[in-house]
């Protein structure tokens, strides 16, 4: 994992989670049910990143993992932990879960950080611990006002770092590693749409609805895409803690365009949240201002 610090590994965080908090109001315009949204994702996301990857040229690096057994089946396993969550990220919002998805991804960078200091050895910086610090009461205000944690947040929580370790094992480009990983699904998406004529519940009367189709897989393709590149970029650590703009997104989709309930002690929560965001990019901005000024006196 790199730890350096870069305007790039800070840019592909930040779009990532804007692309993935607008995902729940994207898939609402489809009138689709999960099952069909689910598997329409995996063939038009593989459709998109198949044109990425001739357009890029690195056709080469996925024929390449194809020839170790190792890298195959470490993909594979990348593939069931980020199935899980791409099935999540369809089915929960359509069930009026995104509540209980956005508090999921409030808990996954404190599993991100404690992945980074334990699988690692990252340090934390004192910035980043009062950023940390902000960021645990809002999750602490969170929970609370729950109760307790549905199975949707800890599958979320407690999944995708163990998917971001697999994927740092098989060492294997962003691009063709996600590609590969939306292969595995692509023969099972495209018979199971066959036979159950999931096609049909698609919006596909006219241009219109394919063209949204296509949306769909390239809006995944995308954000997966500048997911995976934002966590080559940066310590799992800083990665966990820009992790916390998605969530943030993803709750103002759930009270402004889903108009679920909304307390005021949410308020405190995320301010505490936002508040925790802010101080973790205004630190990066400057240690890379200052990384430049000193390899540039």
């Amino acid at each position: 994992m790199n730890t350096a610090l870069s305007i790039p590994g800070l840019a592909c965080s930040v779009m990532a989670s804007i692309l993935f908090g607008i995902a729940p109001w994207y898939i609402q315009q489809l009138g689709m049910d999960g099952y069909s949204v689910f598997w329409n994702r995996i063939i038009f996301t593989a459709l998109i990143l198949a044109f990425i990857v001739l357009a890029c040229r690195q056709w080469n690096k996925v024929t390449e993992a194809f020839k170790s057994v190792k890298v195959l089946l470490l993909l594979t396993l990348g593939a069931l932990l980020a199935g899980i969550q791409w099935w999540l990220f369809v089915w929960a919002p359509l069930q009026g879960q995104t509540k209980e998805l956005s508090l999921g991804y409030f808990l996954l960078p404190l599993t991100l950080v404690l992945t980074g200091k334990v699988v690692y050895g990252e340090s934390i910086s004192r910035n980043q611990q009062f950023a940390l610090f902000l960021a645990i009461q809002g999750v602490l205000i969170e929970v609370f006002k729950y109760g307790s944690l549905s199975w949707v947040t800890m599958a979320v929580a407690g999944l995708y770092p163990f998917y971001f370790i697999v994927r740092k094992k098989a060492a294997i480009s962003p691009l063709a590693g996600n590609f590969i990983e939306t292969l595995i699904y692509l023969p099972a998406g495209i018979g199971i749409l066959l036979l159950s004529d999931g096609l049909t519940k698609a919006p596909l009367s006219s241009w219109q609805g394919w063209a949204m189709l296509i949306g769909l897989g390239g809006l995944f393709a995308a954000s997966m895409l500048f997911y995976l590149m934002a966590s080559s970029r940066l310590s799992i650590t800083l990665f966990g803690l820009l992790g916390y703009l998605e969530p943030a997104v993803l709750f103002l989709i759930a009270v402004f365009v889903f108009h679920e309930p909304f307390s005021s002690d949410q308020y405190l929560s995320y301010g505490l949240i936002w508040g925790a965001v802010g101080l973790t990019c205004a630190e990066s901005i400057i240690a890379i201002r200052n990384q430049a000024a000193s390899n540039n006196p």
